[in-house]
């Protein structure tokens, strides 16, 4: 059953070049025990994640749920996110423990 549910990672496109950025989107990351991923903006990843949502490179987003958030629209979308976060996480944690009771059958 969990192995048929899709759920993607909330993933924050940053500037590595910016240390406020770094600092901003790590705290993020902890403050969701890792469950959003980041990913810099020169990336070739966040190069796909813009060409799938018809963006220009270089803007920094928050994607999730087939969403693209930018500029003041990303604060307001952070407490969703982090909900989809934590979902996330609580999925791949169910995931892992199915598959310790299947391994110890």
């Amino acid at each position: 059953m969990l192995s048929s549910l899709r759920i993607e990672p909330p993933i924050l496109l940053y500037r590595a070049t910016c240390g406020k950025c770094r600092m901003a989107s790590m705290a993020l990351v902890v403050l969701t025990c890792g469950c959003i991923r980041r990913v810099p903006v020169d990336a070739p990843e966040a190069m796909s994640i813009y060409e799938r949502f018809h963006q220009p490179p270089g803007k920094l987003a928050l994607v999730y749920r087939e969403r693209f958030r930018t500029g003041w629209a990303i604060p307001v979308s952070i407490p969703p996110a982090l909900a989809a976060a934590v979902c996330y996480g609580l999925v791949q944690w169910m995931r892992g423990a199915s598959r310790d009771n299947l391994a110890r059958r």
